[in-house]
C-alpha cells in the first residue's frame, strides 16, 4: 500500500470516528445549528421585555461539551432579567468549568479525536474555549451580581478574579503569538490565494480592532472595581483600579475626574499637578460633606455576532481537476460606531450623558483577528487532507466521485460562529454627586429609545450604585445603596 493510499484510510478511518463520536452525542451542541440562531430568539424576547425561557430553551446543553458557553449565556440572560441569584449560581459553574478545562491535560483521548474530527470536519467539532474576554467579562458580570445582592466583600473577590485573569490572558497571549509564529515556519501549506482573501475580508475590521491594544484588558472592570474599594473605604485600592481603568480608556471624563478627585483625597500633590496639566477639564472638587455618589452603570445592547465567510479552493493534480475544498472562517460584518450615550436627569434637571468605558464589541472583533493565524494553519491542514481524499477518490473512482466529495466538503465546511451573544455591545459610566437623601434619576436613551425612572437612596458619604442593561426598546434596571465603610442600606431594588 502507498503512503498516499495509507494516509487516505487513516483520514477516512478518522472521519468515520469523528462522525461516530458525533452522533453519540459526546461533542458540541452547536454542529449542526450554528450557535447565533439558538440564542437568537432568548434575545428577541429580552429586547421585547418578555421573559426569557432559557431553561427550555437550552434544555440539557449545559451538559455538552460547550457547558462553558451555555452557562455563561444562561447566567448572563437570567442577570438581564433582574435574577441574581440565578446569574451567581450559572457563572459560578461557568467559572469552575473554565478552571477545570485549564487544568485538563492536553491530550486525551476524546479530545484526540476531536482534533481530528476538526481536521475532517470543522472547527466546532472542538469543545468551546472562551476567548480571555470572555473569561474576564465573567468574573466582571459576577462581580456586579454580588454588588446587586448588597454583596461588596463577594464583588471585590471577583474584581480581583478579573485583575488576575487579566494578566493571565496577556501571558497567554503571548505565547499563542509565539506558537502561530513558530507553526507558521515549520507547516508552509499552500492556501493558493485564500490566505491573501481572508486577510482582505478581515482588513475591514482593522478600525473596530484598532480601538484597543489587545482583547482582554477591560477598562469598564477596572472602573467596577474601583466603585467597590471606594464604597468600602479603600480610596487607595480604588484609585489604583481607577488609574488602570483611565491608562486603557483615556478619554472617558468619568474616570478622569475619578483619578483626580481621589488624588487630591489621598494628598498626592505630584499626582494632582500632573492629572491637571493633561486632562485641564477633568478638575472637580471631592464630594462635599452631606452628600454622596451616585454611580450608572449601563450595558448597552448585545455584542455582534460571527458571520461566516466562505472560499471555494479548487483541487488540481497533473493538470487534472480533482474536486473542490472549501475553507470556511468566522468574521464579523461590523463598523467602529460610536455607542448612543443616555441622558441623565436628576430631580428633573439634566445633570449630563453617559460615556463609554468599554467596547466589547471592539474586544470580540480583535480576539478575532487575533487567532486568525491560528485559524489559516487548521484551514491548510484541513484543506491538504481533503485535497489527498480528492485526489484518491479521482484516481481510483473517476472524476464523478470526487465531485460528490467535493459537494459533501462544501456543506460540512462550517465556520465555528460560537460566542458569548448577550455580553453587551458597550458599557457605559456616569457619577454624580447628590446631597443626602431621596433623589429621582431618569434614565434614557434619546427621544425614541429605552427610559426609565427610579428612586434612589443617597447616604452622606455613601455610594448608590444604578446597573442598567439596555436590550432593544427595554432597559432592565437595579440598583444598591452603601452608607459610609460599605455599610448596605438597600439591595437589589
Amino acid at each position: 500500500m502507498s503512503a498516499t493510499a495509507s494516509l487516505s484510510n487513516r483520514l477516512m478511518s478518522g472521519a468515520a470516528g469523528a462522525v461516530l463520536l458525533l452522533c453519540a452525542g459526546c461533542s458540541t451542541s452547536s454542529l449542526f445549528v450554528s450557535y447565533p440562531k439558538q440564542v437568537n430568539p432568548l434575545l428577541q424576547d429580552l429586547r421585547a421585555g418578555r421573559p426569557a425561557p432559557v431553561e427550555s430553551r437550552f434544555g440539557n446543553k449545559a451538559d455538552s461539551a460547550d457547558r462553558i458557553l451555555y452557562l455563561a449565556e444562561r447566567g448572563r440572560i437570567m442577570q438581564v432579567q433582574g435574577n441574581p441569584q440565578a446569574s451567581l449560581a450559572d457563572y459560578r459553574l461557568a467559572i469552575a468549568a473554565v478552571e477545570a478545562q485549564e487544568n485538563e491535560a492536553d491530550i486525551t483521548v476524546r479530545g484526540t479525536v476531536g482534533q481530528l474530527g476538526a481536521v475532517i470536519g470543522n472547527d466546532n467539532v472542538l469543545p468551546y474555549r472562551s476567548a480571555g474576554y470572555e473569561r474576564v467579562m465573567l468574573h466582571h458580570l459576577q462581580a456586579l451580581n454580588y454588588l446587586m445582592a448588597g454583596d461588596a466583600q463577594g464583588a471585590a473577590v471577583e474584581v480581583r478574579q478579573a485583575g488576575l485573569e487579566q494578566r493571565l490572558a496577556l501571558d497567554r497571549h503571548e505565547k499563542d503569538i509565539a506558537k502561530a509564529k513558530a507553526d507558521a515556519g515549520s507547516r508552509r501549506l499552500d492556501l493558493g490565494n485564500a490566505d491573501q482573501r481572508v486577510a482582505s475580508a478581515y482588513a475591514g475590521l482593522d478600525e473596530v480592532a484598532g480601538k484597543v491594544k489587545n482583547s482582554f484588558q477591560n477598562a469598564a472592570t477596572f472602573f467596577i472595581s474601583g466603585v467597590i474599594y471606594e464604597s468600602a473605604g479603600q480610596p487607595n485600592d480604588a484609585y489604583i483600579d481607577y488609574k488602570k481603568a483611565l491608562e486603557i480608556m483615556p478619554t472617558n471624563v468619568f474616570l478622569q475626574q475619578d483619578v483626580l478627585r481621589l488624588a487630591r483625597v489621598l494628598g498626592m500633590s505630584e499626582d494632582v499637578d500632573q492629572l491637571k496639566a493633561r486632562y485641564p477639564g477633568a478638575d472637580l472638587p471631592p464630594v462635599p460633606a452631606g452628600a454622596g455618589s451616585v454611580v450608572l452603570v449601563i450595558d448597552d445592547e448585545f455584542v455582534p455576532q460571527k458571520q461566516q465567510i466562505k472560499i471555494p479552493i479548487p483541487i488540481i493534480s497533473n493538470g487534472r481537476y480533482c474536486g473542490l475544498v472549501a475553507l470556511a472562517f468566522p468574521y464579523y460584518q461590523t463598523s467602529a460606531r460610536d455607542p448612543a450615550p443616555f441622558t441623565v436627569d436628576i430631580n428633573g434637571t439634566r445633570r449630563g450623558s453617559t460615556q463609554v468605558v468599554c467596547s466589547t464589541r471592539a474586544l470580540a472583533v480583535k480576539a478575532l483577528k487575533e487567532r486568525l493565524p491560528a485559524m489559516l494553519i487548521r484551514q491548510a491542514i484541513r484543506a491538504s487532507a481533503k485535497g489527498i481524499v480528492a485526489k484518491e477518490l479521482t484516481d481510483n473512482y473517476g472524476p464523478a466521485a470526487a465531485i460528490a466529495a467535493s459537494v459533501v466538503n462544501y456543506v460540512t465546511e462550517q465556520a465555528d460562529l460560537r460566542s458569548w451573544c448577550s455580553l453587551p455591545d458597550n458599557v457605559q459610566i456616569a457619577r454624580y454627586a447628590l446631597a443626602a437623601g431621596n433623589a429621582q434619576v431618569t434614565v434614557s436613551q434619546g427621544a425614541l429609545g429605552p427610559t426609565a425612572a427610579l428612586n434612589v437612596r443617597v447616604a452622606d458619604r455613601g455610594v448608590t450604585v444604578i446597573y442598567a442593561k439596555r436590550a432593544g426598546s427595554a432597559l432592565y434596571v437595579q440598583q444598591t445603596a452603601f452608607g459610609p465603610g460599605g455599610t448596605l442600606l438597600a439591595a437589589g431594588v
